[in-house]
Order: C-alpha cells, then sequence, then structure tokens
C-alpha cells in the first residue's frame, strides 16, 4: 500500500488506503504520522479526499503534536517503549490491585495486565481485572482510582448511579482523579 499525500487548508495530510471488500463503511486510524484508511471498492478517491479535507483539521493538529512520555505521572526525557510499560505495570499493577481489593473488600477473580491503548481497564463477566500496562504514564493515586473504578465493577456492572457511588465510597475525590486522567491522555496518548 503506497503512500500518498493530500494539501489542505490545514496542512499536508500522508494517507494509505487499503481496500477491503467487505467494509461497508470507510474508516480513518491514524499510525504515526499516517492516516490509515480502509475502504471498500466502491469508496472513490474522490471520496477519500473529501474525508480527509473534512478531517483535516484533526488530523493535523494531532499529528503535529509532540509525543510527551510520562512514567508516574513525570515527563520522560526520553522515549519509552511499550516494553519498559509493560516490565513497570507487571511489577506494580497486581501488587496495588490486591492491596486496594483487601481495603475495599471487592475481591477479583485475577489481574492481569494487557497492552491496550484504547481503555485504561476493565472487569469482565467472570469478575478478572484487566489493566493496560500504560497506567503506568499516570501517576500513583490516578492510577489507584482506575483499579477502584475496575474494582467496583465486581459489584455493580455498569455505570449507573449505584455504581457511582460505590466509587465514591471508596475514592470520595474520583472526579479530580478523572479530571487528571482526561489531562494525561491529551498529553501522552
Amino acid at each position: 500500500m503506497p503512500t500518498k499525500t493530500l494539501t489542505t487548508e490545514h496542512g499536508t495530510i500522508a494517507y494509505r488506503v487499503e481496500r477491503k471488500p467487505k467494509n461497508k463503511h470507510t474508516y480513518l486510524r491514524l499510525k504515526g504520522d499516517t492516516v490509515h484508511i480502509s475502504a471498500n471498492a466502491a469508496t472513490t478517491q474522490h471520496m477519500i479526499e473529501a474525508l480527509l479535507h473534512k478531517n483535516a483539521a484533526a488530523i493535523v493538529r494531532h499529528t503535529a503534536r509532540e509525543r510527551s512520555y510520562f512514567y508516574l505521572g513525570e515527563k520522560s526525557g526520553e522515549k519509552l517503549s511499550r516494553e519498559f510499560y509493560k516490565q513497570k505495570a507487571k511489577a506494580f499493577l497486581p501488587g496495588r490491585s490486591w492491596q486496594l481489593a483487601r481495603i475495599t473488600g471487592l475481591m477479583p477473580t485475577a489481574v492481569k495486565v494487557t497492552s491496550a491503548k484504547t481503555r485504561w481497564g476493565s472487569c469482565s463477566g467472570k469478575n478478572s481485572i484487566n489493566l493496560s500496562c500504560y497506567l503506568m504514564k499516570l501517576p500513583k493515586e490516578v492510577i489507584d482510582y482506575v483499579i477502584i473504578h475496575e474494582l467496583c465493577h465486581i459489584k455493580h456492572n455498569h455505570h449507573s448511579k449505584r455504581f457511582w457511588k460505590e466509587v465514591a465510597r471508596h475514592e470520595p475525590r474520583y472526579k479530580e482523579k478523572i479530571s487528571s486522567l482526561r489531562a494525561y491522555e491529551a498529553r501522552s496518548l
């Protein structure tokens, strides 16, 4: 798949198109500084360029942004790899999760570390907690909030008022932690 460029009023966009006959829609995904487009055979070049023009401001803003690398809330002067985060996460997250489980009384069946990039954590229907290794970018108090959030799903498998009341019982300042979490997402992901 060759890389093409498109000049827009917001800047130049590098993109690649992959044709997938089973796609019903056209999908854009940023990988590094290149937009990867997944489209079906009926999607014309004109349609692809129109989609890129429509999203040009956001694409250029995102690709021009300098990535910041964090470890436990502190900015790093160097690029940190996925392996770095995985190693640190495996050494820290399970132990901290079990500590918080004992404190809250919400006991998972297992705690696993994943490489998920789109979610910080999850709780399965069998009460197994999955935590992204990228949590290691965040300050410890925000990591604790994410763990508590997932532990509360053991009691309430949804985001109802009862769930948030349970979260507040164990982390009264959870709204501040969510704000901090969103700020780190904007700077480091």
